[in-house]
């Protein structure tokens, strides 16, 4: 498929094998792309990583179906992956999860005032990015900030609020901004080479429940596959689990928090009070997250999870 999907892209813009090299050179700087590496990904003798494919199908404003350029991971491989971050807790284990099949709601916002006027979420949020003392000058400057796209979801059992998710789409270099205003430290480097484009940031994020997770993990990953302007995922933790599901799904640390005696987040040896992390978004949907595209796994943990109607 990606053989095909190059060709057919070179052809309809009438370009040659050379043209095509140099406008991959010029994205990520690297001179290792030439001729004959364009000619052998059109006669499918060599075929890059799928995260390679992705990018590269990304930055040409290829269209494709996920499923068809990455692994097809069997979904209980991306089960096992996300189940440890409720694992210590053996009320939210997989058991009760397939007994009791718990109904859920939630309600959707777009507008950014409707997660910074609730002050449950700004202090959980304050707190997984540990910005006591910053709070009032970082949540003030985010409307005077262009973003792309915002979502603002609420999770409910009955009348009872069991999670949420806050994320936000915008420029990298004004994520890279406020980050620096933020920790007092040098991000860009961190970004490099893709500074140039967008990036999803997670503001806030909690589920007391497995389904609830998948769920708002789906919702995170299709803006993800489907905007290919995204290059990057920032997320963040004071939960060790989250941490270890992001590292094996290729995160990179790019902050971290006081070191701890004991609990908070493992980094080595360390204990500390939390991480600031990023993604590739090509590593993350040629991840077994990317199957949370396509398949509804949250459904085997719950009954329904359906937009309220209030």
């Amino acid at each position: 498929m990606f053989s095909l999907l190059i060709k057919k892209f070179r052809d309809s813009h009438n370009l040659s094998q050379e043209d095509l090299a140099q406008i991959l050179i010029s994205f990520n700087g690297r001179d290792s792309i030439d001729v004959t590496t364009i000619s052998r990904w059109e006669r499918g003798i060599n075929t890059p990583s799928v995260a390679n494919q992705l990018y590269t199908l990304r930055k040409l404003s290829i269209d494709f179906t996920l499923s068809s350029i990455a692994s097809n991971y069997p979904p209980h491989r991306l089960i096992n992956l996300l189940k440890p971050r409720f694992s210590r807790f053996s009320a939210l284990s997989d058991k009760p999860y397939r007994k009791l099949a718990p109904s859920f709601t939630y309600t959707e916002s777009d507008d950014l005032e409707n997660f910074l006027m609730d002050d449950d979420l700004v202090k959980f949020s304050e707190t997984m990015f540990a910005i006591e003392g910053e709070t009032e000058a970082f949540w003030h400057s985010l409307p005077k900030t262009t973003f792309d796209h915002v979502r603002v979801f609420r999770f409910f059992k009955g009348s009872n609020l069991v999670g949420h998710l806050a994320y936000v789409v915008m420029n990298t270099i004004d994520i890279i901004t406020l980050l620096e205003k933020l920790y007092k430290t040098e991000f860009s480097s961190d970004f490099a080479p893709e500074v140039d484009g967008k990036t999803l940031i997670c503001f806030s994020g909690y589920a007391s429940d497995l389904a609830i997770y998948m769920f708002f993990t789906k919702v995170v990953v299709r803006q993800l596959a489907d905007n290919h302007r995204i290059d990057w995922l920032i997320g963040h933790s004071f939960i060790n689990e989250d941490w270890q599901i992001h590292k094996k799904l290729g995160a990179k640390l790019i902050y971290q928090g006081d070191n701890l005696e004991e609990g908070g987040v493992k980094v080595g040896k360390q204990r500390v009070r939390f991480v600031v992390f990023n993604s590739s978004v090509p590593t993350l949907l040629a991840s077994p997250l990317g199957v949370l595209c396509e398949q509804d796994l949250d459904k085997k943990y719950c009954k329904i999870i359906e937009l309220s109607q209030d």
